[in-house]
């Protein structure tokens, strides 16, 4: 390949306008029809930038120099800012944050339905009071030093698996970075063997630790590439005497990064932990997945329940549903609830924590959505579903499970949860063309400082 084949070149340096703004954490500048892809900048900036990648199809560059800075432009407050993997948006203030949550929701839900975004149901992306202490899980990956140090822990570096060394996120609840660096801080003074990813070394790779909003408890799960390695009872000591309610061991000798493995054991405390959302206890294990914002759970199961009418006679039906957060947080909306979820260990969870609520009106069941929905359908289970609330992976609904819905006169309300901006307005179109009307569509602020958005729409039968 030469350089005639793209206008640009590796190492060339050049002056760009930021005439647009990724779905991720980059800034998007074009030289003709040739897109360059930045880090860091904001749209209406206009910056000095290296090339650092030059394919045929895009470019990637750094920033040299700020030429003209965006008013939305703020110092960030976090010293690691330029280095952690984290955070990408610390550089703008809220405002800017909030209108590009808006627009990413916006954007391809109007190219979706056809119209214009102005007509669209769209409110103001709802952002948390601070975006400071936000995050209830705090995550720090483990990497060899030489001596004195011996273990380096933190954060993944930019685009890479390199540790950060960060002992104060500005982001995490402190409760759970404490107990965090307290329990990495004993596998460096035991001097604990630390997994190489390059090598056949076993050992600890990650401290995951995450407290309960409402009451206050902190769980630790130590993962490690074996369920031998050494040093479980300094651990479970240190976990006493910083007064965990849990410590776990989760094994995982994947050479990915990927936390969560498919062996675990509680070494010490319950094995699972309580937390109060809207007045709703639930139990999570402690590999299981529960929302990690104490201020995005709360404001998610606040619109959902807001979103869905109170069924006198029927069912409600919470598909995707996980540990249960919506599910149980709905209970009082209709004479049944029924959460459906395909992964056995969420549904464990999701019935202890009905267990524990008293809810005898809501039950859970086990199985993949888009293979259990149309047999439901075919036994006639949905003829007495009113309301349907689906919060699908990433990637949005698998093809036979809307027209299902669509297919099923007696559901009047569909309430779909997403943090996928495109395949939320996907699937809204198939709704749409099926007989339903959008009727709200409300982004927020799921984390803080970053790019990612969650969304709760709603669809009415028309």
């Amino acid at each position: 390949m030469n350089h005639n084949d793209r206008p640009v070149f590796s190492g060339q340096r050049m002056v760009v306008e930021i005439d647009g703004q990724g779905d991720g954490p980059d800034g998007i500048a074009h030289v003709g029809d040739y897109v360059i892809f930045v880090a860091g900048v904001w749209i209406g900036e206009r910056v000095e930038i290296e090339l650092t990648k030059a394919t045929r199809k895009y470019g990637r560059g750094r920033i040299v120099d700020l030429v003209r800075r965006s008013p939305h432009r703020v110092r960030p407050p976090c010293p690691v800012f330029e280095r952690c993997g984290g955070c990408t948006w610390q550089f703008v203030d809220e405002v800017a944050r909030g209108q590009r949550l808006r627009e990413r929701v916006a954007a391809p839900l109007s190219y979706a339905l056809g119209q214009p975004a102005d007509r669209l149901p769209i409110r103001a992306a709802a952002m948390p009071p601070t975006p400071r202490h936000q995050r209830t899980k705090v995550a720090l990956m483990l990497e060899a030093a030489p001596p004195p140090l011996y273990v380096r822990y933190g954060l993944y570096e930019r685009g890479s698996q390199r540790v950060v060394p960060v002992e104060t996120c500005l982001v995490a609840d402190p409760s759970a970075e404490a107990a965090a660096c307290a329990i990495a801080e004993t596998i460096r003074a035991e001097r604990l063997p630390i997994f190489d990813p390059r090598g056949s070394l076993d050992g600890y790779r990650a401290v995951v630790a995450r407290a309960a909003p409402g009451t206050g408890e902190r769980h630790v799960v130590v993962v490690a590439s074996s369920a031998e390695v050494p040093g479980r009872a300094a651990l479970v000591k240190r976990a006493e005497s910083l007064g965990l309610t849990g410590l776990s061991l989760d094994v995982n000798d994947h050479p990915s990064a990927l936390l969560n493995g498919q062996q675990s054991e509680v070494w010490m405390g319950m094995s699972r932990q309580r937390q109060v959302i809207g007045g709703v206890t639930y139990l999570s294990s402690p590999g299981g997945f529960f929302q990690t914002s104490a201020w995005g759970a709360s404001h998610l199961v606040e619109v959902v329940r807001e979103s869905v009418p109170r069924i006198e006679q029927g069912v409600l039906l919470d598909l995707y549903c996980g540990a249960g957060l919506l599910t149980l947080a709905l209970a009082d909306r209709a004479p049944t609830v029924v959460g459906l979820e395909g992964n056995p260990a969420a549904i464990a969870d999701a019935e202890a924590s009905a267990k524990v609520n008293q809810l005898d009106h809501v039950v859970f069941e086990i199985g993949a959505v888009e293979r259990v929905l149309p047999a439901w359908a075919a036994r006639g289970r949905l003829q007495n579903v009113k309301a349907v609330v689906l919060d699908p992976p990433r990637g949005g609904c698998l093809p036979d499970v809307l027209p299902v819905l669509i297919g099923a006169p007696s559901i009047r309300t569909v309430v779909y949860v997403s943090c996928d901006p495109v395949a939320f307005a996907r699937d809204a179109r198939v709704l749409v063309d099926g007989g339903f009307g959008l009727v709200d569509v409300r982004p927020f602020d799921m984390f803080p400082m970053t790019s990612h958005v969650e969304v709760v729409g709603v669809f009415q039968r028309a």
